[in-house]
């Protein structure tokens, strides 16, 4: 029995050890503007201008930045806008023009050069399946410019960000963070009644 439970130990060792690629996530969210709203936010409208494979984290991203922000008493929609500026504008106000949004908070994908996703492979032993295992990573190399603006023609703008990504897309920690330091952000600029996660 002994023996048996130090080959279990050597086996999971081995998995982790071996057969994983680990990858060195970086992420960071940047204020380059901000404004202080007069009042707290009743209703968001978040929008997502780029190509396919940003739109997959976004999606993800607002997903749960959206059930965040339920919990500060903010209702909040999201749609993606297209790939291209004239067109992301349309729908955006379309958009508007159905919702109670009064503030938009966009993320733009800032570099369409080249492809953002990359999937990455490595090898490696596993003693528990008796041979080689294969470990794929998926990765997105990334910058989004991020604004937050009133929902108005004057689209005045109360918070301006750069976020950079560089990371495992399967982690949903790194989502929680961003959605941590995002809420932190528009906290500041008085978005919400009262801070976030009380």
């Amino acid at each position: 029995m002994k023996h048996f439970g130090i080959f279990l130990l050597i086996t999971f060792l081995g998995r982790d050890l071996f057969a994983q690629r680990y990858f060195n996530d970086k992420y960071s969210l940047k204020t380059e503007q901000s404004t202080v709203r007069d009042s707290a936010l009743k209703e968001l409208l978040i929008t997502c201008e780029g190509t396919s494979g940003p739109r997959v984290f976004l999606e993800t991203l607002s997903g749960k930045l959206i059930k965040s922000l339920e919990k500060s008493k903010v209702a909040a929609t999201y749609i993606y806008t297209g790939s291209e500026s004239s067109e992301s504008s349309q729908r955006t106000e379309e958009a508007l023009s159905g919702h109670g949004a009064d503030a938009v908070l966009k993320f733009e994908q800032a570099d369409e050069s080249g492809n953002p996703i990359k999937v990455s492979q490595s090898a490696g032993l596993s003693l528990l399946m008796g041979g080689v295992v294969i470990s794929r990573t998926t990765t997105l190399n990334q910058t989004f410019a991020v604004t937050l603006t009133s929902a108005d023609a004057a689209k005045k703008i109360y918070w301006k960000g750069i976020l950079k990504v560089n990371f495992d897309l399967s982690k949903s920690k790194l989502y929680n963070d961003l959605v941590k330091m995002v809420m932190a952000e528009l906290y500041g600029v008085n978005c919400f009644s009262e801070k976030p996660g009380k």
